[in-house]
């Protein structure tokens, strides 16, 4: 008896070949697709700028619907690690659509490089640390956050220092090993506070001593944005 081998190759919307490197099917991925689905109605990208998209036309539609969608399954469907990705398919889409802002991804960027949010998300099962940052900008009203550099030492501070706002490099130096999530937020929230003043011009030689003006704005705004956050993800 011959045997006859069948070999399927795999439609090009399935490779590499047939994808956009920036996100999304190329044409040839879409022509691929549309030939496996008949009767299927995908297009190619949406890649003009919103403003420069006219209002109620046939394009704005289809960004608005694709934008819709694809924001509504990376927030139900999509695991920590690839909503903060830069570089995952989905947040590449929504980029090449534009459906974020410049100010969404430089959070996402900064949450991604960031340290804090890689050590104390693999440390602790609790999922409410990558929504902190965002928070805490939102909160300080702040258009933009300070590198974070997670630390065993705060460079030139004893052994009780957690935290500190460096105003000669501009990064926030955080402690977190052998403490708990929310104590190391606070900290967190404090030096944020520290940033936030420097960003205003507001830091000088004696801001950092006990009792300043400074001192207790960090204070009592860290404080302010814990509660707030905690009544916010009471899990």
């Amino acid at each position: 008896m011959k045997i006859t081998e069948i070999i399927v190759e795999t439609a090009a919307w399935q490779k590499k070949s047939g994808k956009n490197k920036n996100g999304g099917l190329n044409k040839k991925g879409v022509a691929s697709y549309r030939k496996e689905h008949p009767g299927s109605k995908l297009q190619t990208a949406v890649t003009t700028k919103p403003s420069k998209l006219k209002k109620g036309s046939k394009s704005s539609k289809r960004r608005k619907s694709f934008c819709a969608r694809m924001k509504g399954m990376k927030k139900h469907n999509t695991s920590a690690k690839t909503k903060n990705d830069p570089n995952s398919r989905i947040n590449k889409s929504l980029r090449k659509w534009n459906c974020e802002s410049v100010e969404e991804l430089q959070d996402m960027l900064m949450i991604a490089e960031s340290k804090i949010f890689e050590i104390m998300y693999e440390s602790h099962e609790n999922d409410f640390v990558k929504s902190f940052l965002p928070f805490a900008k939102e909160h300080l009203g702040i258009n933009t956050l300070p590198v974070i550099k997670v630390v065993d030492r705060v460079p030139g501070a004893d052994g009780t220092t957690f935290g500190c706002f460096s105003p000669d490099d501009g990064c926030i130096y955080l402690v977190t090993k052998g403490r708990h999530p929310k104590d190391a937020l606070r900290t967190l929230a404090h030096e944020l506070v520290h940033y936030k003043q420097a960003c205003e011009d507001q830091l000088d030689d004696t801001s950092g001593e006990t009792g300043s003006e400074e001192e207790n704005e960090a204070n009592a705004e860290a404080g302010i944005i814990m509660r707030n956050f905690s009544q916010a993800n009471p899990e």
